[in-house]
């Protein structure tokens, strides 16, 4: 349970980086990549290996990723806070399906306006859960093909990232079709040395 209540730091960098960056599209529900799921499906999630070097590591074929996921919104100031307590929840229900991990635990972001940041939490799963959640959905985040960026650095610092992918979308005539997913891979909390936490960036394009 430490890497979800320690991404509670994520909300300041979310904040620092909206304030640096406009790089992070605001995103309608119309482009939304989430689907809710039939609980009578045979969703399992399926593993791609991604080499874990630094920075824009090219456009990868990203499978269904099966999640159990909660949206919500907060200001710039109570961004911190109410991420955490999302996590939280997740984390709980997770324990009370019967979840299996399957993944590091990540966030789609649809707008990051300070006063307005709105997100979708989710925790990746192996299977479909044993029982049906009551506080949050399972959600399939849709495959399709996606920039790559692997972040190294504090979470204050991604808004660097977000400058480059824009270039590299540009030069590479390539269009973001969907919101932005980040996976939180490194433990803050296990890994004091802030320059090995890697988070990864995938943007959905055509």
């Amino acid at each position: 349970m430490k890497h979800i209540l320690s991404l509670s730091m994520i909300g300041i960098g979310l904040f620092l980086t909206s304030c640096n960056s406009s790089d992070k599209e605001q995103v309608s529900d119309s482009k939304r990549d989430s689907l809710s799921v039939n609980m009578d499906s045979a969703s399992v999630n399926k593993a791609v290996a991604i080499p874990e070097t630094p920075g824009i590591i090219g456009v990868y074929d990203i499978p269904e990723m099966l999640t159990l996921a909660k949206k919500d919104s907060a200001t710039g100031k109570d961004i911190s806070f109410k991420i955490a307590k999302v996590y939280e929840l997740l984390e709980q229900e997770k324990n009370a399906t019967g979840a299996e991990m399957g993944g590091a635990p990540g966030a789609l972001y649809y707008t990051n306006t300070p006063d307005n940041f709105v997100f979708e939490a989710v925790l990746p799963i192996k299977r479909l859960p044993a029982k049906n959640p009551t506080r949050c959905n399972v959600v399939v985040l849709e495959s399709g093909k996606m920039v790559v960026y692997n972040h190294y650095g504090t979470y204050m610092s991604m808004f660097q990232a977000y400058e480059k992918l824009k270039v590299y979308l540009k030069e590479n005539k390539l269009e973001q079709i969907g919101v932005a997913r980040e996976f939180y891979i490194t433990d803050p909390m296990l890994e004091k040395d802030s320059t090995k936490w890697l988070s990864r960036i995938f943007i959905p394009v055509k």
